[in-house]
């Protein structure tokens, strides 16, 4: 059993995401106190967990009790219980929208992690998804390896700060189903696109590559197709995905796989719950996040085109 404390309940995912995942994993973890800027809030969130309530994070991350922190919104404390946590090497799980706080802090959270061996964990939407992990189970078995990955944006402009992070996402996300995380470029930006490699290596030679490619288009929804030996993927959602066996010509239409497994969150906590309690299973962790933001920033420079 692992003891949760709960740092921030006023994102309403907090009621409507992570209150039943940790609902689904009573069986296997615990929420011990939960502290809010807003008591009030916090007693109702109490009540909901059956948990205690802490006057303060220093309080809630200093209990023994205690064996690891979500943080779920930040309020007024900002970052400083992650660096409470990193002092104490109590683990730590955090939204994006914490996350997205760290801004230039992030380089200075990576050095403190290494000094002190800190676990900083950040909620990550793609990697968990259950079409994610089928679209890994179809390279393995019937599909073959991965040929090129086609990722299809909305072609409407969007703000710096949104454009870097879809940038890091789309990476990332890449990254996890290729199981490459060497990424070369791939000559001039391509217009109205980007290309990079994604490389595999081995003693420094180049066993194979597999292009990314970004394409604008006008369409609202954004679509991701894994190109494979004998056929193809197209990840249509969370749940949901199409597939394609070149061979026999059957398609295996969204109604066919509509993957009703656990919700992204609930396995990623459950990673999370996992590794404190000592196992080695993989997580996304801050080493992860700085990859895919530096490797973003180091290929994708331009915002996306608006729609003409």
């Amino acid at each position: 059993m692992v003891n949760l404390g709960i740092i921030g309940v006023a994102n309403p995912e907090f009621r409507e995401k992570f209150c039943p995942a940790l609902h689904a994993l009573k069986q296997k973890t615990r929420v011990s106190a939960i502290y809010d800027c807003v008591a009030k809030r916090a007693e109702l969130a109490a009540r909901q967990c059956e948990a205690d309530v802490c006057l303060s994070f220093e309080e809630l991350i200093r209990r023994d009790d205690i064996d690891a922190i979500l943080m779920l919104s930040p309020g007024w404390p900002g970052l400083l219980p992650i660096l409470s946590c990193m002092e104490l090497r109590k683990p730590v799980l955090c939204t994006r929208a914490v996350w997205q706080l760290c801004g230039s802090s992030a380089d200075q959270l990576d050095r403190l992690a290494q000094q002190t061996d800190s676990l900083l964990v950040i909620e990550n939407e793609y990697r968990y998804w259950p079409s994610s992990l089928r679209a890994r189970e179809l390279q393995a078995s019937e599909l073959g390896r991965p040929l090129r990955l086609l990722s299809r944006q909305p072609s409407n402009g969007t703000c710096a700060e949104a454009h870097a992070k879809l940038w890091a996402d789309l990476l990332d996300w890449s990254r996890f189903l290729l199981q490459r995380s060497v990424v070369r470029p791939n000559g001039e930006p391509q217009t109205p696109g980007w290309t990079v490699q994604f490389v595999r290596e081995r003693a420094g030679q180049t066993l194979d590559s597999v292009p990314f490619v970004v394409e604008f288009t006008e369409t609202e929804n954004s679509q991701l197709t894994i190109e494979c030996e004998t056929g193809s993927i197209d990840i249509l959602g969370p749940n949901q995905l199409r597939w394609q066996h070149l061979n026999n010509g059957v398609t295996h239409e969204p109604q066919d796989e509509q993957l009703n497994e656990q919700p992204g969150i609930l396995r990623q906590i459950d990673h999370f719950c996992r590794r404190v309690a000592g196992g080695l299973i993989p997580v996304y962790d801050l080493t992860d996040a700085l990859w895919a933001e530096r490797t973003a920033a180091q290929f994708f420079r331009e915002p996306f085109p608006k729609a003409t």
